[in-house]
């Protein structure tokens, strides 16, 4: 479990990102901001479900990518290719982590 243990740590942040978002957000959440200052909005559930999605695929498939990778240790070249895929999968999941925060944070300076 130590091998996985930052990305069931990715996993959970994102859950509990995503369910304080939830808890505390308005039914329509602002996603951009035009060049006029417009607000562009979408519903709650869409702009949770997308990042939440890539913080969980991300960590996800990064452990995946992890468990073949020292499955194949005998060829050298396939497991540095996949720890690469492992470590862009984990800023896969970083980037999901990161939009939760950024849409909660912006959420709130609006209301």
């Amino acid at each position: 479990m130590k091998k996985y243990a930052l990305e069931i740590t990715l996993m959970v942040l994102t859950a509990v990102l995503a369910a304080v978002c939830f808890i505390l957000l308005p039914e329509e959440v602002v996603t951009q901001f035009s060049a006029t200052g417009e607000l562009n909005k979408k519903p709650k559930l869409i702009a949770l479900l997308i990042p939440g999605a890539l913080g969980i695929f991300g960590a996800v498939a990064s452990m995946e990518s992890k468990s073949h990778s020292m499955e194949s240790k005998s060829h050298t070249m396939k497991s540095e290719t996949k720890g690469a895929s492992g470590k862009k999968f984990l800023i896969v999941s970083f980037a999901g982590v990161a939009l939760l925060v950024i849409t909660l944070c912006v959420n709130l300076a609006v209301l």
